[in-house]
């Protein structure tokens, strides 16, 4: 009776061994991909809060043509006019 119980046991077991693998796998991968963007985000957040702080800019006022209008001329910074 124990053998067949330790039987059926080792058959799911066997059974599941794949989908749970599979799923590990796929945790993994997930959070991988995820760590990336995080890391994408956080250099862009670095990014922008460098050229903010590094920035001529104008008067604090401007409304968003004004802001254009400024970016386009030569007062803006090349890295910003990209």
């Amino acid at each position: 009776m124990i053998e067949q119980v330790v039987g059926v046991l080792y058959t799911v077991t066997l059974a599941l061994k794949v989908p749970v693998v599979l799923a590990v796998l796929l945790a993994l991968a997930w959070s991988l991909f995820e760590s990336g963007w995080l890391l994408r985000e956080w250099l862009e957040r670095r990014r922008a809060t460098r050229i903010r702080a590094n920035a001529p800019v104008p008067a604090e006022g401007l409304d968003d043509a004004g802001l254009l209008a400024w970016l386009a001329s030569d007062a803006a910074p090349e890295l910003l006019r990209r």
